[in-house]
């Protein structure tokens, strides 16, 4: 009889542990599935906001954002220096590229790489999708030039000489908020895209720049948006958004003026046909609401992008009598 119960007990015992082991690998898969199914795809158009925030070269951090588009094999590597001014979001107002970060980490609320990709998209008009922070361990000067970029391709990125940088990358030796997947992808575009399909730009030395001298005779630049777009705006576009061709209204429910022109902007850069700005009677608490017109609006790329990156609920019912395929209500949470 003992050895029966023992044997019970044990047999328990194992069921046990079996389920939780069981529970835990497939949780792991689960999260490994999460993460690989809300990643860049590795195709379409990814952009990324670097800076090195290295201690004691506060006022030597350029900015730059790197952008690709591998369904046409084209890269943009776009240089801001330290001496541009930008415009913050969240009633931060205007700050050099070098103090943005250390702004954002005084934030509660917020990062300094957040605040870095939101201030992007508030003073460029692009569209943003995760930032990557080098750290003082493992900094590196930005390039400034289209040779010092070749030279830091191979250093940091070719077949050879970049496993050190991938295992900082996958290990978190670098801030960033790209998933392990995205860091890869990441990795391997900036690998095998050849220096003539990466084109760098210095900001600063294209009609986008407004040169100004301050009273302690210092230079700094601010950014022009009405000649960036000129310049640059179809730079940073999405083909499968600009392709599907879907129109968007955006209305302004904030209560604060040129909200709706703003983030028109953004959208229209990415490649969104916007046909519409208007301004809602009431004003709207969240962030971020979609109203569709069908569900093939639903469906579509503009749509996701919408869900996903911006956070945009949905109403539960179309309007089919809508102007617009997708209506964007931009409410007070957008703001904060």
């Amino acid at each position: 009889m003992r050895n029966n119960s023992r044997g019970r007990y044990k047999g328990s015992r194992y069921n046990v542990f079996r389920i939780i082991f069981t529970g835990i690998i497939f949780f792991a898969i689960l999260l490994v599935w999460l993460n690989w199914r809300h990643s860049w795809n590795g195709k379409s158009r990814f952009t990324t906001v670097v800076q090195n925030k290295s201690e004691g070269q506060q006022s030597k951090q350029d900015l730059a954002v790197i952008s690709f588009d591998l369904s046409r094999k084209k890269g943009k590597f776009l240089l801001l220096k330290n001496n541009f001014y930008m415009d913050i979001p969240y009633g931060y107002k205007t700050y050099p590229v070098f103090s943005i970060y250390k702004l954002g980490e005084l934030d509660s609320e917020r990062s300094g790489g957040i605040l870095l990709k939101k201030s992007v998209e508030t003073t460029l008009g692009i569209k943003t999708d995760r930032y990557l922070m080098l750290d003082k361990a493992n900094s590196e000067k930005l390039p400034g030039s289209r040779e010092e970029l070749l030279s830091f391709k191979q250093r940091n990125f070719s077949l050879f000489n970049g496993f050190s940088t991938l295992m900082k990358f996958l290990m978190g030796r670098y801030e960033t908020d790209m998933s392990t997947i995205e860091k890869i992808r990441f990795f391997q575009a900036m690998r095998t895209l050849r220096i003539d399909q990466l084109e760098f730009i210095d900001l600063s030395h294209t009609q986008a720049a407004v040169a100004e001298q301050l009273p302690d005779k210092s230079k700094i630049y601010t950014v022009d948006t009405g000649i960036f777009d000129f310049l640059f705006g179809t730079d940073f576009l999405n083909l499968g958004v600009r392709n599907e061709g879907v129109t968007l209204e955006v209305e302004n429910a904030t209560g604060v003026d040129k909200i709706a022109t703003q983030f028109s902007r953004n959208l229209e850069n990415l490649g969104a046909n916007v046909i519409l700005k208007t301004t809602a009677e009431a004003i709207e608490s969240k962030a971020c609401n979609l109203v569709f017109k069908t569900s093939e609006s639903k469906n579509s790329l503009t749509g996701s992008i919408l869900r996903k990156d911006y956070l945009c609920g949905e109403a539960k019912t179309y309007d089919s009598q809508a102007q617009a395929d997708i209506k964007v209500i931009i409410g007070e949470g957008f703001l904060k």
